[in-house]
């Protein structure tokens, strides 16, 4: 996994910097096809069938456009206090079974300024819990979770955020990496007088 993640980084790098205005599906499949070379996985008789998921999402400066690609991560979008999910595609990035051409798909979002988008690794939603420790946390309460935070500030988001997972995983393991990021126009404007 460190090794992908590794690969990834610089080639996101050397994609973007490359192609300046490239769109996130065309990002997530140049990085497929150079992540499948580099570990040979298209080669004949490859074992080897890992992948990552990844999410990605442009928004031009002043724009109030979002542009999504996911490959196995989807996308949360929090509006008046109803949470509506975009699905990513399923295709790891990496991943020798996803060889075809069309890899991912584009998907444009209108945002208002009182929108809240959040990204979220899959470590999050398979974490068991709950009452018997045999539940997963899923994709339901997770976004029951975050239409309850509508009207709260970023850091009382963080802490509400933390204490559900903490209480939902009890007792048990926590089974994968798990990161949520969440952002708002509203956000980034006030990063951007500040």
């Amino acid at each position: 996994a460190a090794m992908l993640s590794f690969m990834a980084y610089y080639n996101l790098i050397d994609i973007i910097a490359g192609n300046p205005g490239i769109g996130p599906s065309a990002v997530l499949t140049e990085l497929h096809k150079r992540v499948a070379s580099t570990i040979g996985q298209n080669a004949e008789g490859s074992m080897m069938s890992d992948g990552m998921e990844i999410g990605l999402v442009r928004i031009r400066p002043g724009a109030t456009r979002l542009h999504y690609a996911g490959a196995g991560i989807g996308l949360l979008l929090e509006h008046d206090g109803e949470v509506q999910r975009v699905k990513g595609d399923p295709r790891s990035v990496g991943d020798r079974f996803a060889m075809d051409d069309a890899l991912y798909r584009d998907h444009l979002v209108d945002l208002t300024v009182d929108d809240r988008v959040y990204l979220y690794s899959d470590g999050l939603i398979h974490q068991f819990g709950g009452e018997t420790g045999h539940r997963k946390l899923s994709h339901r309460r997770v976004s029951w979770h975050l239409s309850s935070l509508r009207d709260q500030d970023p850091e009382t988001c963080l802490s509400m955020t933390d204490l559900m997972f903490t209480e939902w995983k009890g007792a048990e393991e926590q089974t994968d990496d798990v990161l949520l990021i969440g952002f708002s126009l509203k956000g980034t404007r006030a990063v951007k007088a500040a």
